[in-house]
């Protein structure tokens, strides 16, 4: 039986969690990911407009530099800096932000098992309109290789270093994050599972947290397996637990 505290948190029934184990999606699984996707397109397709108008914008303070008797050197810079520079780079940016507007979601069910890892972290993120950085607490999921950004209360509910499988959402989309659908709990921390687990972990890896570079085995991790940065911190990280 699904443990129910789990299945509120994450917001899954015992029937969604068979179709996961199955790699399928249920029906309410695939409408609420087909909502999520709705709103960020408009937001993809409002946002892209806007950089597109500031293109337009650009072109027309080029044009109008041509028209006005200010100096050659006036006209050689506005047509450069707006005509040019600033035509390309919003032009560019509406572009990739249009074509996110159109581009097809696709889902598969991924599945990430072991030992369970819950961590606090800072992000920085960077505002654009402010030219400013933001500092935000997150709480992270780490199994199996695997990261997830999570609710705060989890460790409420997950016990550190039981073995869990969690099943997630994983989308063509290099910038949407991965999505928990839903997870179970297989079996208590045990010494014998972390040194299990311990025998299949890599080599060159190793060696580089050893050493104290992390950095390096995130990099290691990545040209060994192909994973993504997030993908290959958290194994890196579960891995520097466990030595």
């Amino acid at each position: 039986m699904p443990d129910q505290r789990l299945m509120n948190l994450f917001q899954f029934d015992e029937g969604e969690l068979n179709a996961n184990r199955q790699g399928r999606l249920s029906d309410r699984q695939k409408e609420r990911l087909q909502i999520k996707e709705s709103g960020a397109k408009i937001g993809s397709f409002f946002l892209g407009g806007v950089f597109m108008l500031s293109s337009l914008a650009g072109v027309g303070l080029g044009v109008y530099a041509m028209t006005v008797d200010h100096g050659l050197v006036f006209r050689i810079i506005m047509v450069s800096v707006f005509g040019c520079f600033w035509t390309l780079i919003w032009g560019a940016a509406g572009v990739i932000t249009l074509s996110r507007a159109f581009t097809k979601m696709e889902v598969k069910v991924g599945k990430a098992e072991g030992p369970v890892n819950i961590v606090k972290v800072v992000r920085r993120e960077y505002n654009s309109s402010t030219e400013t950085y933001t500092d935000r607490s997150v709480h992270e999921l780490l199994v199996g290789g695997r990261s997830f950004e999570v609710r705060s209360i989890l460790p409420e509910v997950m016990k550190q270093g039981d073995v869990y499988a969690v099943y997630f959402a994983e989308f063509n989309l290099k910038e949407k994050r991965k999505e928990v659908l839903s997870a179970e709990w297989l079996a208590p921390a045990s010494a014998a599972t972390a040194a299990q687990s311990a025998t299949h972990d890599d080599i060159e890896v190793v060696e580089f947290i050893k050493k104290g570079d992390v950095l390096g085995a995130i990099r290691a991790h990545r040209q060994l397996h192909g994973t993504n940065y997030e993908d290959a911190r958290a194994a890196v990280l579960d891995i520097q637990a466990r030595h």
